[in-house]
């Protein structure tokens, strides 16, 4: 049995029966869709499903993608037997960035960075949450005032669909399942692992 990890952003997973793990989305909403449908057929109480981040990025349906990520978690915990610690989500690089891009007034390179970002997927996530990309290069430029109103009119504007916010403040590092004398232990993570250390 494993002990509880008292360690931030690291879920234990337990010995589930089975494991669903989805991989990067980056706002493929209709495509993650048909994958909910068919894990809706197939799951039962005692599986755990684990998203390994990228919910958005570089496609146009960021908000629609969010909304059925959330819409599933409700079709699923409607299955008696399922909780919901049976689902865990990962923090991926796009929702990596949109946390920084919260801090951007903080940055001594404000503008380097925010480019860097939208140029790695961001643009496309702000664009659909209707933030223009343009107004906070301006904000850049004008300084750190000017950058602390745009980034709160991106958490305005996400605060309007709901869910959301919660969501993106809900994922974790990590998860991994317990060590048992008939399986050995998986880790969940994004990206980032040094596969030099131990496991444990």
């Amino acid at each position: 049995m494993c002990k509880a990890d008292s360690r931030s952003g690291f879920v234990n997973l337990g010995n589930p029966k089975q494991i669903w793990a989805i991989p990067a989305i980056h706002s493929a909403a209709q495509d993650l869709a048909c994958l909910h449908d068919n894990i809706l057929k197939h799951i039962k109480p005692g599986d755990r499903v684990v998203y390994l981040g990228n919910y958005t990025g570089y496609g146009d349906n960021a908000i629609a993608c969010i909304n059925e990520i959330l819409a599933f978690r409700r079709m699923v915990l409607s299955i008696r037997g399922i909780i919901p610690s049976d689902i865990v989500y990962l923090k991926g690089m796009q929702e990596e960035m949109l946390s920084k891009l919260m801090q951007l007034q903080f940055a001594s390179n404000a503008s380097d960075v925010l480019l860097w970002m939208l140029g790695n997927g961001l643009n496309a996530t702000l664009s659909d949450y209707d933030i223009s990309p343009h107004d906070g290069i301006e904000a850049c430029r004008r300084g750190i005032m000017d950058i602390t109103r745009w980034t709160q009119k991106i958490r305005s504007n996400i605060r309007v669909h709901a869910g959301h916010e919660d969501f993106m403040v809900s994922q974790k590092r990590a998860a991994y399942t317990c060590v048992d004398k008939n399986t050995s232990p998986l880790l969940f993570v994004h990206a980032g692992i040094n596969t030099g250390k131990e496991l444990h």
